[in-house]
């Protein structure tokens, strides 16, 4: 586990002097050569934290930059790495080299999207955009039954 989060945080290091930073909410969604699969937020109610957790792969010749997410039930986002049992580090981005693949559904890497505006409902879907170096990219992400801890 040790050995994944250094090579994270290098890579962290390595592509922060060359990010752009992702358009605003004004500009258009653009495309991106990335899969984002398998989508669940764990829920919470108003004002506490949910929990997102995604398959994405980069399929592009070049890296892939995730800074966040965005979207209408919460208002700030922060990839959250878990460096032990009761351990987090926040994370400004998380890189992908191409062709790379990420299972953030099981690892311990997650977006943690904090200050949620209203209680989501389970078994719903929502709609969110990944904040990416280079730009947006929408996608859906079921509301799990439970609620984190």
């Amino acid at each position: 586990m040790q050995k994944h989060i250094l090579k994270a945080f290098i890579a962290i290091i390595a592509v922060s002097f060359s990010v752009k930073p992702a358009l605003s909410d004004d500009e258009p969604s653009v495309f991106q050569a990335a899969e984002i699969r398998n989508a669940f937020i764990t829920p919470g109610d108003a004002g506490e934290t949910s929990i997102l957790r995604f398959h994405i792969r980069n399929n592009s010749a070049d890296n892939l930059v995730i800074l966040g997410v965005k979207g209408p039930d919460h208002k700030i986002s922060k990839v959250t790495v878990q460096l032990g049992s009761e351990k987090y580090s926040d994370l400004g981005s998380i890189p992908l080299l191409p062709e790379e693949y990420l299972d953030m559904t099981s690892s311990h890497m997650f977006v943690r999207l904090q200050n949620v505006i209203r209680p989501m409902e389970p078994n719903g879907k929502i709609k969110l955009r990944l904040i990416l170096a280079n730009g947006r990219l929408p996608f859906s992400a079921h509301v799990r039954k439970q609620k984190i801890k």
